[in-house]
């Protein structure tokens, strides 16, 4: 057991936000899972669901699964409850860590989703070549292994120095250790790749829609039926880009602004948590809607997303 993670509760109000943050916690993680299991599963088992655009819904949703259900309900759910971690501190560093690269590869999968999208409008012509299911799979599948590979060469360099990723139960969120010797798992850089993500997931996104705008103000009958279903997947992305965006401005700006144990909770845990747990609800929702479609819509968007969609 860290002692760094222990919590002696000294009054009623700090047992009772720890249960309360328990419950959050739990009642969260099962939302979120139910809701990427869904997305997840549609993927695997309907074959008109297998298209690159949801391709990448699944391997989020696999993601997202994996970081509500190792760290949130595995790590964060015991130690905040027993006021201690069940875990070894190499152990319990390893689980944050790889749930923490993974979820760096999603914010690199919000790139592909966007220039997914971007192609379909552009180059409808040459679509199928650069973001096919095949080309999708083997871009996916090289993030997801990078960032692997990265994790584990910091996890082999960190550990030996007692460098560890653990869940502060003093303060209800996850927190590196500050000895000198790790002084260099943080940093600025870290500000700067979201600061450049968001900037290229802004710059993707305007020639996105001055694309669909200038489609929409076409007659043809292809061409807002193209528009329709183009629009609506941009909504999408549109809607997961923003829980980035909420993640960022809470770690980086609005955590700073106290240390009530409260706020530390709502900026490092609560916030992080929805952004997994209601991505999977937007995937689930906007897959609903898309399959609940007239059939006569339906099949005009699949004759469309041989071409210049999903």
């Amino acid at each position: 057991m860290n002692s760094s993670t222990t919590l002696d509760i000294e009054d009623d109000s700090s047992e009772f936000l720890s249960i309360l943050a328990a419950f959050i916690i739990t009642a969260n993680s099962v939302f979120g899972i139910y809701c990427n299991f869904l997305v997840f599963k549609n993927f695997i088992t309907n074959k008109n669901e297998r298209t690159s655009f949801n391709m990448i819904c699944f391997f989020r949703s696999y993601v997202n699964i994996h970081i509500l259900s190792t760290i949130f309900l595995d790590v964060f759910v015991p130690a905040t409850i027993l006021g201690y971690s069940i875990y070894n501190p190499a152990i319990e560093s390893s689980i944050i860590s790889f749930g923490i690269t993974l979820y760096f590869a999603n914010d690199y999968g919000a790139l592909v989703v966007a220039l997914n999208r971007l192609f379909a409008l552009y180059f409808p012509m040459t679509y199928s070549k650069v973001f096919g299911m095949k080309p999708t799979f083997g871009i996916l599948v090289l993030i997801h292994v990078f960032q692997i590979v990265i994790i584990v060469q910091e996890l082999i360099g960190y550990i030996p120095k007692k460098c560890f990723l653990y869940f502060n139960v003093s303060q209800l969120a996850w927190s590196p250790t500050f000895e000198p010797q790790c002084i260099s798992y943080g940093g600025d850089s870290t500000l700067y790749y979201f600061g450049g993500i968001f900037i290229l997931l802004c710059i993707i996104d305007t020639f996105t829609l001055i694309k669909i705008i200038n489609i929409y103000k076409t007659e043809t009958i292809v061409s807002r039926q193209k528009i329709s279903q183009n629009a609506y997947l941009f909504l999408q992305t549109c809607a997961q880009d923003s829980l980035f965006v909420l993640d960022i401005v809470f770690t980086f700006k609005l955590a700073s602004l106290s240390n009530a144990r409260l706020w530390t909770f709502i900026s490092g845990t609560v916030v992080w948590q929805c952004l997994h747990s209601f991505d999977g609800y937007i995937m689930m929702m906007f897959g609903l809607r898309s399959r609940n479609k007239p059939k006569h819509q339906i099949t005009a968007v699949i004759s469309l997303s041989r071409t210049t969609s999903t």
